[in-house]
């Protein structure tokens, strides 16, 4: 379970044990007492699988629903990995368990409140269920979202084995249906560019907000395919829509200093890589990209710094 899901739990011991404290100030405020809780964990868990159907086959094999749960849930956490290590992605949380809690004074589940704040904060929030059943000797897997069915796939090893590869095959599906700028990094990592830009120009196109995650991400993985293509200019063009949107996306800075440097603009990079440090100071990448500046400056002090910084930042 997630720190701020520990955090929750804590929150609401103390105040069901203040029992008298709670009853004066109401369940108004016991409710906004929370919401800061609720918020940061709301925007930790992005993707919650709430539930997955076993058939009795498969439970006495020891692959329960729980186990189901934990599989599918390490499936989209790997394909996740794959492209996050590529592109430095926003940190996405796939939850496959919540806090079974009741919040005081309110009386109403946290599942229950956590789904009713979402949209009023203007936060994603997918959750997904589904099923596994045998049929005609074959194990078919159907996922729903939000409680609409979008996936039905199935294949022939009705074994523990087979409900993993029936997972792995869903990841695609699922992120296209809940997070679609994952989808789009990933099949860009793997080669299919056509289909990671077709994925970017329908987010671009929607019509969602600007600030929203998967727009301001769409326009940083179209901006590296068109840095990969040397198209400066709308490699640039996507990455300042993405600052215009988040002035704190490192990933966007990082990048318009790479296609500086491609342009010799060595001052605009160096200041775009300086902000991309400060914005997280974890990440080698624009630090090895400020050496490279100061590399083709002949700074070879500051360059050499600046690469042992970068190396030491990604043995971390």
């Amino acid at each position: 379970m997630s720190d701020i899901a520990t955090l929750l739990k804590a929150v609401l011991a103390f105040l069901s044990s203040a029992a008298t404290l709670v009853a004066s100030v109401g369940a108004v405020v016991a409710f906004a007492l929370l919401v800061t809780i609720l918020v940061r964990y709301l925007e930790q868990s992005a993707v919650v699988i709430s539930e997955i159907d076993v058939p009795p086959d498969l439970v006495q094999q020891g692959y329960s629903q729980t186990v189901a749960q934990s599989r599918f849930h390490d499936a989209l956490i790997h394909y996740y990995n794959e492209a996050q290590n590529k592109i430095h992605l926003a940190s996405l949380e796939v939850s496959s368990e919540e806090p079974d809690v009741t919040i005081p004074a309110v009386g109403l589940p946290f599942n229950f409140v956590a789904d009713s704040v979402a949209p009023m904060l203007h936060i994603s929030r997918q959750r997904v269920a589904g099923e596994l059943t045998e049929s005609h000797h074959r194990l078919w897997l159907q996922l729903r979202l939000n409680d609409s069915t979008f996936l039905v796939k199935n294949q022939g090893d009705i074994s523990p084995r087979g409900a993993d590869a029936l997972f792995i095959v869903a990841t695609q599906e699922v992120f296209e249906k809940t997070e679609p700028f994952v989808a789009a990094a990933h099949l860009y990592i793997v080669g299919h560019e056509a289909a990671a830009r077709a994925i970017t120009t329908k987010i671009l196109k929607s019509g969602l907000p600007g600030n929203d995650a998967n727009s301001i991400w769409a326009h940083v993985i179209s901006g590296v395919m068109y840095l990969g293509d040397r198209n400066y200019k709308s490699a640039s063009s996507d990455f300042n829509a993405a600052i215009a949107d988040d002035p704190k996306n490192a990933v966007a800075h990082n990048e318009l200093g790479r296609v500086y440097f491609s342009e010799d603009d060595l001052k605009d990079a160096a200041a775009e890589y300086t902000i991309a440090m400060k914005l997280d100071e974890n990440w080698a990448a624009p630090v090895q990209g400020l050496g490279d500046v100061y590399s083709v400056q002949g700074k070879v002090a500051l360059r050499d710094a600046e690469y042992k910084a970068a190396i030491a930042l990604a043995h971390e």
